[in-house]
């Protein structure tokens, strides 16, 4: 990440995004924003502690698309990608970097529903951190949650490449699993390591404060470690049947959870992944072989979906565009090269076909709305 002469950051994704997207035969739009979800309930709770740090909770949410969200239901899911870009924007507002670390740890709001609630009746440690791996998705879509026990023990997961902002809930939710797993532990059974995605704060004082000492950032996974010799201590609150029970509800939600044709997500992500590690244009026929597919069969697999994979790489490539626009001061001309439009003119009717205007325009816009919101706060 680098500034820009105002102090307006600039995400540097040319690496990625033009050796994604340069080349491709663009023919529709795509939509990645809400692959993963996470739950309503966490935003219980945000629009009070935003509106006690003298933010306008309604405005955000407005930017975002996340302005009907019910913050108090119990079942339903919103967007992730929009949920962290919601956090990012109360972080910029409130001037605070660490602002879902200090919401979460002083959350008196927060109803995380069955999980922690099952999480509370474990028989020890070793067991929640089972539990918490296998219903995760209850709470938060990931790409990928593993626990490994090895002398210590560690609970491991990393966020899909399609989500583009991941520090504040990064920051959230090392804290919220924290405080799940720790409730019936000694502080002195609290985390020996954490490793996290988000970028280093200028101060990690309240990371260290709320998470662990031995803190790392910048990782391509978040990772919480657990001395081994907390593994089996009993948890005085457990109850074996009030266990059960739970973990039984847990898996008929997750039963009844609905998500996207994992194939859909599989080449939206291996999209991102292959030109980030491989740094050169992404072809079908590549990604089919990284899936284990013919080209023929890949397309009939995403066809059945409704989809194709120019609709994926276009997508992309819209979400680049819109990203540039939005959160950078780079040239237009700059944003055509780096998302690989031969000219201009090429990338300015790609953007009257997302955005219904230039990209002049759309930035104009995008520019005028968020002063008129920061007007109103």
């Amino acid at each position: 990440m680098i500034q820009s002469e105002n102090g307006r950051k600039q995400h540097d994704l040319a690496a990625e995004d033009l050796a994604v997207l340069r080349g491709a035969d663009i023919s529709a739009d795509g939509d990645t924003g809400d692959a993963f979800l996470v739950h309503c309930r966490s935003l219980n709770g945000l629009p009070n502690y935003l509106s006690m740090r003298g933010v306008d909770y309604s405005s955000l949410a407005n930017q975002v698309g996340l302005g009907d969200a019910d913050t108090t239901a119990t079942d339903s899911y919103v967007a992730l990608d929009a949920f962290a870009h919601l956090l990012e924007l109360a972080c910029e507002a409130a001037d605070d970097e660490c602002l879902a670390l200090r919401w979460t740890s002083q959350d008196t709001e927060g109803n995380h529903g069955t999980l922690p609630l099952c999480l509370r009746y474990v028989p020890n440690l070793r067991v929640a951190l089972e539990t918490l791996s296998r219903f995760m998705s209850l709470h938060i879509d990931v790409s990928d949650v593993s626990v490994h026990f090895d002398g210590n023990a560690t609970l491991s997961w990393r966020y899909s490449p399609l989500i583009s902002r991941v520090n504040q809930i990064t920051d959230r939710n090392a804290c919220l699993f924290v405080s799940w797993l720790t409730t019936a532990l000694p502080r002195s059974e609290y985390p020996v390591e954490v490793k996290l995605m988000r970028e280093r704060p200028k101060s990690s004082a309240l990371h260290r404060s709320l998470l662990s000492a031995s803190l790392q950032f910048s990782c391509e996974r978040n990772e919480i470690v657990f001395p081994g010799r907390s593994l089996d201590l009993p948890n005085p609150m457990a109850d074996a049947h009030l266990f059960q029970a739970l973990c039984d509800l847990n898996l008929r939600l997750m039963r009844e959870r609905r998500r996207q044709d994992d194939i859909v997500l599989k080449v939206r992500e291996e999209i991102m992944v292959v030109a980030r590690v491989e740094q050169k244009p992404v072809s079908l026929e590549f990604v089919a072989r990284r899936l284990g597919l013919s080209a023929r069969g890949l397309q009939r697999r995403l066809a059945a979906c409704g989809t194709s994979f120019n609709d994926l790489a276009d997508g992309l490539r819209r979400d680049a565009a819109k990203r540039y626009l939005e959160e950078t001061d780079l040239m237009v001309s700059e944003i055509a090269y780096r998302l690989g439009f031969s000219s201009i003119g090429n990338f300015t009717r790609a953007a009257k076909r997302w955005f219904g205007r230039s990209p002049r325009d759309y930035r104009s816009t995008m520019q005028s709305d968020r002063e008129g919101s920061k007007g109103l706060s």
